[in-house]
């Protein structure tokens, strides 16, 4: 097998093209598992819909709607099409689903952390088919 070095066109041994697919076999591998803690927090922050009210789940987001369930009266909640009014009941639903939604990505991430893939799409969706279940 020949490489390019330098420029020049290299020999390799059949022991050095082993190791050389070794190497840039744990350099894929490092570089999609580095990938899954990314789309995890793509999808974490991504938003989630809830009666069909879309619901941010970025953190400032996350912290307002905690703060407003803590408060415990209805609220007006800016969504991407817009403000909605949300009943005190409505309001902690809505903070049991974006937390719910955050720590499934998080166990998606650790039940997929330990185990090995080809490629980032072969990743992604893994982890959106275990984010449907």
């Amino acid at each position: 097998m020949k490489n390019l070095i330098g420029g020049k066109l290299v020999d390799f041994t059949p022991e050095e093209v082993v190791v050389a697919q070794s190497e840039q076999a744990e350099r894929n591998a490092k570089s999609v598992a580095a990938h899954l803690s990314a789309y995890r927090y793509k999808v974490e922050t991504g938003g989630i819909e809830i009666n069909g009210i879309k619901i941010q789940t970025d953190p400032a987001s996350r912290a307002n709607i905690l703060g407003a369930r803590q408060l415990g009266i209805s609220i007006k909640w800016k969504t991407p099409e817009g403000f909605v009014t949300l009943s005190p009941e409505q309001v902690s639903a809505v903070a049991v689903a974006v937390g719910t939604h955050i720590q499934k990505c998080f166990a998606v991430e650790a039940a997929l952390s330990s185990q090995t893939f080809d490629t980032i799409e072969d990743l992604e969706t893994a982890f959106n088919k275990a984010m449907e279940n």
